[in-house]
């Protein structure tokens, strides 16, 4: 995947930044108003309340670095796992954000669209699929036009993460004059 010239995310620490938000859909679990989760409470499901909220004020760099550290620890008869677990412990964070990386990118592709944002969407994305803000929706949308039917009918693809759109980040404040029907099949 190449990363296209008119990229939305003009700077460096811009581009990782968008990277690192894209990978998690920008959100962080976690389960409460408290930052102490014991790491063992992770594995389980039962009577913990997790929400999904905005990473907010975070450093992503920082953490997306810690990220990398804890897969390096976990590879076999790593060398690492000496190194660097002791090191300061492995922050609570860390195995969020690495749980909250493992559940946005499973079964998912990085794309990048024809304007520039990176994203993550269904599997079977392909180029020229479109992104579309669906009219009720919580999310963008990839949709594929289908052949050999009028125009603006399309089949749902799947729902998508696009860095930069997802809160109405991007959206003209005329936006319901650029209102297009669609029919979906």
């Amino acid at each position: 995947m190449a990363r296209p010239e008119n990229i939305r995310y003009g700077t460096e620490p811009a581009w990782k930044e968008a990277f690192w938000r894209t990978v998690i859909n920008d959100s962080w679990e976690w389960d409460g108003p408290t930052s102490t989760t014991d790491a063992n409470q992770l594995s389980t499901i039962g009577g913990m309340s997790k929400v999904f909220r905005r990473f907010g004020d975070t450093s992503i760099t920082s953490l997306a670095g810690d990220f990398w550290k804890l897969l390096l620890i976990q590879l076999p008869g790593s060398v690492w796992n000496d190194i660097i677990h002791f090191e300061n412990g492995i922050d609570n964070k860390v195995a969020l954000f690495c749980q909250s990386f493992l559940v946005s990118t499973t079964l998912r592709r990085l794309f990048f669209t024809t304007d520039g944002y990176l994203g993550l969407g269904p599997p079977n994305t392909l180029p020229g699929d479109h992104i579309a803000i669906l009219c009720g929706g919580h999310v963008p949308f990839c949709i594929r036009a289908i052949e050999d039917t009028p125009s603006n009918h399309y089949t749902l693809v799947g729902y998508t993460y696009v860095h930069g759109i997802m809160d109405g980040e991007d959206a003209p404040s005329d936006w319901k004059e650029n209102v297009v029907q669609i029919h979906l099949h």
